[in-house]
């Protein structure tokens, strides 16, 4: 029986006025059960919500409050950014457009990597291998030692097996010259019963050998120290801070090494004197390796003076150090002295030659070293006058010739006898003439140079006077001068040769040649490129190079300067060198610093990983050539490889 009637009682609806209600409103204007003043038959899609109606104002809601069958069309949108991590940094790989923040999305997309929490533009950088800050380098800006492998646990590694890091990596020690890493008993200062065969002490004898500030039996001075070895052997010398000045080999073939480095290992002459005086006839058997030379003060050489000797000086830093006459941090004079992995920074000269000075027939090697942050009247960085040099991969970053006329910022060459070498770099030197380098009667061979950001009245990079030097392969580019910001060539004499060489965004102006004088500079396969507007050069024969050719680097900075020398794989200097070079992958040479034969040969961080030379980035290696034998970051020893 149907619920609704029962034997012969008829049906009776039990809401009465609810059904007078609901016919009354759908026989008049129709339902608007809201009372929003529009009806379901009149449009309103949500008849029991009253801010929703054709005449409502579409919001972002994910409603459709105007009813036009659309949802929060016309609201303003914001692109938001995938953030895997959580670090409120998105990465700008996977993006939604909406009025709405969704779930785990958010409104920055600049994260460099995007699984990792600790990496996000603006973080601080740590030292735990990750580029915290997003700046492309990872643990920049911090402290980077050496770190030996020492397999037997004694605290000492191998000295040669090393790496760079700001971190202990496991199985390694911060100290280095263990000669036996299979024995936790033979290690630098360790005791050396004489007679038994072995040299436990690590110091080249069958005895005790003398060492510094390493065990109870140490000598308490360098200085006795090194008087007290024998010939041929080695005087360790723990970290700490030693006061001395004037210390001498007396001519003995002796190394005085550290076993921590320069980081932990100084010596501080107080203002009392020089460092080191070698004065002596120490050959190559003398080597001084290790340290930190700071608080030098003498007429000449208040680091290191080397006169009519030869020794070898490796891994320092010659810091803090003023000279009354020249040569603020090193000089040498006549002798054959090697210098190998030594940053000069911070010295000072009265008169010439702030980092420091080579004169009188000396022949001297500069290899991985530095001058940085120096500065004299004349030569901030180096001067070198009637002298055989050679400098291989030598930089000059921030030297100054303090002198209203002052000239080479980085480099015064005076009277040069020879000068050659490879891949040297100038960055940042400053100097009234040739603000990188200055070179008066010198004739130099150089493959591979930078010349970045210097500045001068007179030859921005490069002032060249009198002079035959040859360029080869190098990037002279962002210098600037009242003129030649590039290069000023003067003098009644001389023939400058620039082959395979990039001369670009110079100001004022890339190249002149002051023909009052009668030098003849020569360019071949080069390039000069100004900028529209920009002087580009005053030269008369330009059938050598190809002018107002945009190089196409690899990177530009915010003001649009090339900021990465390498160049970009479109580049139309690539391949465009003199057809008889090569470059390491056996191409024809590209124009610039990184083409020609050499062009595998930077290594301005000294971490014996090359930076990479082939155009583009480093995935872009030409067959044959791994990016992992090579460097990404040229100027952090923290990164040696080209692994991401």
């Amino acid at each position: 029986m149907s619920p609704n009637h029962r034997s012969g009682i008829a049906s009776v609806s039990p809401f009465p006025f609810l059904l007078l209600l609901l016919v009354t409103q759908g026989c008049g204007s129709g339902t608007d059960a809201d009372g929003d003043g529009w009806t379901v038959e009149d449009g309103d899609c949500v008849d029991m919500n009253a801010e929703i109606n054709p005449d409502a104002t579409e919001v972002c809601d994910d409603i459709d409050n105007d009813c036009d069958g659309l949802i929060d069309e016309g609201v303003p949108t914001t692109l938001w950014y995938f953030d895997e991590d959580g670090d409120g940094h998105g990465t700008p790989e996977s993006t939604v457009d909406t009025c709405q923040q969704p779930k785990r999305y958010v409104a920055i997309g600049d994260d460099c990597d995007d699984q990792e929490p600790a990496a996000f533009p603006g973080n601080l950088e740590v030292c735990d291998g990750v580029d915290n800050d997003c700046d492309g380098a990872r643990d920049d800006g911090l402290v980077v030692v050496a770190w030996y492998t020492d397999a037997d646990g004694d605290g000492f590694g191998v000295d040669g097996d090393s790496s760079y890091s700001c971190f202990q990596p496991e199985g390694s020690a911060p100290a280095r010259g263990d000669c036996d890493d299979t024995d936790p008993a033979v290690f630098p200062g360790a005791p050396d019963a004489s007679g038994d065969g072995l040299d436990t002490d690590c110091g080249g004898s069958d005895t005790q050998d003398p060492h510094v500030g390493l065990s109870s039996d140490s000598y308490a001075s360098i200085q006795d120290a090194i008087l007290a070895a024998r010939d041929g052997t080695t005087v360790w010398v723990g970290p700490g801070t030693y006061h001395a000045y004037e210390i001498s080999f007396a001519g003995r073939p002796v190394s005085l090494r550290a076993t921590e480095g320069p980081g932990t290992t100084i010596i501080d002459a107080q203002s009392q004197g020089r460092v080191f005086m070698l004065n002596s006839g120490e050959t190559s058997g003398t080597m001084i390796d290790g340290f930190t030379l700071t608080g030098g003060e003498a007429t000449r050489g208040a680091g290191i003076r080397t006169y009519r000797t030869s020794p070898v000086l490796v891994n320092l830093v010659v810091t803090g150090n003023h000279a009354t006459i020249d040569g603020g941090g090193i000089s040498s004079s006549f002798g054959s002295p090697v210098y190998r992995n030594v940053l000069v920074e911070s010295n000072s000269a009265d008169n010439v030659g702030g980092g420091g000075l080579t004169d009188s027939s000396a022949n001297v090697v500069l290899e991985d070293v530095r001058f940085r942050g120096n500065e004299a009247l004349e030569a901030g960085g180096l001067y070198a006058k009637n002298v055989t040099l050679t400098m291989i991969r030598a930089g000059f970053e921030d030297n100054v010739a303090t002198q209203g006329a002052g000239r080479g910022g980085g480099l015064l060459a005076i009277d040069a006898l020879s000068i050659a070498g490879t891949h040297w770099w100038f960055k940042g030197n400053s100097a009234a003439y040739g603000g990188g380098a200055f070179l008066s009667n010198s004739d130099l061979v150089v493959q591979n140079s930078m010349f970045l950001d210097n500045n001068a009245v007179q030859g921005g990079g490069i002032y060249v006077e009198s002079s035959s030097p040859t360029w080869q392969n190098s990037a002279i580019v962002a210098n600037v001068a009242d003129n030649g910001g590039g290069i000023y060539v003067a003098g009644d004499s001389g023939s400058p040769l620039f082959v395979n060489v990039i001369i670009a965004y110079n100001g004022y102006g890339n190249f002149f040649d002051n023909t009052s004088g009668t030098s003849t500079p020569t360019l071949s396969c080069s390039s000069l490129y100004a900028p529209a507007g920009d002087l580009n050069h005053n030269l008369q024969d330009t059938s050598g190079f190809s002018v107002d050719e945009e190089p196409v680097f690899l990177l530009y900075d915010s003001a649009g300067n090339p900021a990465d020398l390498h160049l970009a794989s479109s580049s139309p200097l690539v391949d465009a060198g003199c057809a008889d070079m090569a470059d390491p992958d056996g191409s024809r040479s590209d124009i610039g610093a990184y083409g020609g034969p050499a062009g595998d040969g930077w290594d301005r961080d000294a971490d014996w990983y090359p930076d990479y030379f082939w155009p583009g980035n480093p995935t872009d290696a030409p067959d044959g050539f791994d990016p992992a034998d090579f460097d990404c970051d040229d100027l952090s020893p923290a990164i040696q490889q080209c692994t991401d």
